[in-house]
């Protein structure tokens, strides 16, 4: 009973803000018990054990008063208690007393806060209004979506980090040195992000975060990369930038003239007029003798600009195709009637936000018009173009859009792949190709070497990679390194690998600058709202007993081939077809493909199908002729095969 009656005073002191006190408790029951008749007496006998009718009575009083106290419930100030703890937080911090993890302060800490005690910040007297706070040890951003400048806030906050996870009411984004390069490439100013992210943020900036921002952002820019006369210089106004860059190692080796002389590579100045190449412009700069550089081999172009990257001082990728006169101009517009969404301007924006255009990648989920962002940034670059596919069909689609949307003549459009050897005839056109047409290093044959001469000798005003997620592999990779670009542009839906490879895109094509959220475009309409859903077949019981008995990869063939299986398909396949919908039934196994669209009665794609088959099958597919089935994944790229008016349903049968 004295350890709730103790309980009970204590929840009394909290609830008036008042520190718990044992002697001051012992206090006050020692004054009832001095004001009571014979309290001494009665208090020894209550303690002997000695109980009278008015001993009774007090224990009475006291269950009644606990009753009291627990029908109330427990009235802790955790106000009081956070503010305490603070409070001892700042002192340890002050104090720079080192405290072992196991100490019992830390253990309070970690069973209160768990492992990041962040009761150290000092909240603004506003702070319900500010939408985000800072994580001052990992730079993670929480963004609350429901604030009424939710908007703008996320708008600011993608332009300077990365995100991580966008749920409907809670958003967290992540700082990091690739982000805050390419806010600085868009044109963000150091103290316009500090002033803004202060703004919205729940607390001051932390120290850590301000430093860390200052020192990402103060770097990059200072150095740029120019292809002039199909040789590539790095170049700066920084003379001691440029010094520092030739004692690495690594960098002096990609000098040409590193091989030529035993001599220090020297820093020259630049021999012709930097308006007309990448990041220059004559407001920018006094005089012309301010700039200068030296000359890198075209071979050690990636490796140069890695090791850039890995000393915090990475190369800038501009192209001023407005004051370029060296190369010719492509008569390319955007057709009239097109139509163009706010997020596709948007995302160009980032491109061409200072008047040049910008190297970098753009993310746009399937269905949100990547290929029309790829055709009017080459009708704002207005120079030769070269596009870069995954596949023959892609090439041809391309072509088709290119025709759709823009101006251009066909006669300037040239096809590079296994049936055609096309360039074209005038002083700048376009050629789509494919990445292992390119990067094939095999025997070709004399009309395909006359083309991959076409494409290597020439300057290229535009380099546009479609899927350029599959560029870090080693023969797409070697397939850019042979094309000499002023701009490039990035264009995927699923900027992730399987691989740690992804990052190098940073370096390869140049930072992300846009990336839609794509629950945003399905709320606003833009593209098809998704439903996923997978059912579970079980297996019949002589497929079952040989799946016991032989190997993995028979078992998997049997996984597949799965009665209870087909029959799922079969009836899903019937059910969609019956409400008009498009159906497009995937496998990643050639033999099981073959057999579901055998015995459905459906024609099928994979790599084994021909170029005129493969067209004619998705041609008679754009026109609703019938359904398909594929291997190919060139199908799930495109929209028009899965999407409906509505919605988009899939269903994975395992």
């Amino acid at each position: 009973m004295g350890g709730s009656v103790i309980g009970v005073m204590f929840s009394q002191y909290a609830a008036a803000g008042q520190p718990y006190s044992r002697s001051a408790t012992m206090s006050r029951t020692k004054r009832k018990a001095e004001a009571a008749p014979h309290g001494a007496a009665k208090r020894a006998r209550f303690d002997a054990g000695d109980e009278s009718d008015d001993d009774k009575d007090g224990v009475n009083d006291h269950e009644d008063d606990l009753k009291a106290a627990l029908s109330r419930g427990p009235t802790i100030n955790f106000t009081a208690l956070t503010r305490k703890l603070a409070e001892e937080r700042k002192r340890e911090r002050s104090e720079i007393i080192p405290t072992s993890l196991d100490s019992p302060q830390n253990n309070l800490y970690s069973d209160i806060f768990g492992d990041h005690d962040f009761s150290w910040l000092d909240l603004k007297t506003d702070h319900a209004l500010r939408p985000l706070w800072v994580n001052p040890e990992d730079g993670h951003i929480i963004l609350e979506a429901f604030s009424p400048i939710a908007k703008q806030a996320q708008e600011f906050v993608a332009a300077i980090s990365e995100p991580v996870s966008r749920p409907s009411c809670i958003h967290e984004y992540k700082l990091t040195s690739q982000s805050l390069y390419t806010a600085v490439s868009v044109g963000l100013q150091t103290e316009d992000i500090l002033e803004v992210l202060d703004r919205l943020s729940k607390f001051p900036l932390p120290d850590t975060i301000v430093a860390f921002i200052r020192d990402r952002t103060s770097s990059y820019g200072k150095v740029k990369l120019v292809l002039k006369h199909n040789q590539y210089f790095v170049e700066s106004c920084h003379s001691e930038t440029l010094a520092l860059l030739l004692k690495d190692p690594i960098i002096r080796a990609a000098h040409p003239t590193a091989s030529r002389s035993a001599s220090s590579p020297s820093i020259s100045k630049t021999s012709y007029p930097p308006t007309s190449v990448a990041g220059i412009d004559t407001d920018d700069i006094e005089d012309d003798d301010n700039v200068q550089g030296f000359e890198i081999s075209d071979a050690q172009i990636d490796n140069v600009k890695k090791r850039c990257s890995e000393l915090d001082c990475p190369i800038l990728e501009e192209y001023d195709f407005r004051n370029d006169n060296s190369n010719h101009s492509l008569y390319i517009d955007l057709r009239p009637d097109t139509v163009i969404r706010s997020y596709q301007e948007t995302s160009l924006s980032k491109m061409f936000g200072n008047g040049r255009a910008r190297s970098g990648i753009i993310v746009l989920p399937c269905g949100a018009g990547k290929t029309l962002v790829g055709i009017m940034a080459a009708c704002t670059i207005k120079k030769s173009c070269l596009v870069l596919c995954t596949s023959s069909v892609s090439v041809m689609q391309w072509k088709q859009q290119f025709l759709q949307w823009s101006t251009v003549k066909e006669k300037q459009i040239a096809l590079f792949t296994a049936d055609q050897k096309e360039t074209f005839a005038e002083d700048s056109g376009i050629v789509i190709s494919t990445y292992s047409m390119v990067g094939h290093t095999h025997n070709r044959s004399s009309e395909g070497n006359k083309t991959m001469e076409f494409i290597t000798s020439r300057e290229w005003g535009f380099l546009l990679l479609d899927e350029v997620h599959v560029v870090p592999a080693k023969m797409f990779h070697r397939a850019i390194t042979t094309i000499k670009a002023h701009s490039k542009l990035g264009l995927t839906a699923t900027l992730v690998r399987e691989d740690d490879k992804i990052v190098d895109l940073n370096y390869m094509i140049g930072p992300k600058l846009y990336e839609a959220n794509w629950m945003d475009l399905a709320a606003q309409g833009h593209i098809a709202n998704v439903q996923c859903a997978e059912v579970w077949c079980p297996m019949t019981s002589e497929f079952y007993r040989q799946h016991l008995a032989v190997s993995n990869r028979k078992q998997a063939l049997l996984s597949i081939m799965n009665p209870t299986k087909f029959q799922a398909c079969q009836f899903l396949v019937q059910y969609h077809e019956n409400r008009g919908d498009k159906i497009i039934v995937f496998s990643d196994n050639v033999y099981a493909l073959e057999a579901y669209a055998g015995q459905l009665g459906k024609p099928f794609i994979h790599g084994g199908t021909s170029q005129a088959d493969r067209v004619a099958i998705l041609s008679a597919f754009q026109r609703s002729m019938f359904r398909i089935s594929s291997t190919d994944p060139e199908a799930s790229r495109h929209p028009l095969f899965v999407k409906r008016d509505k919605a988009t349903t899939s269903r994975k049968i395992r």
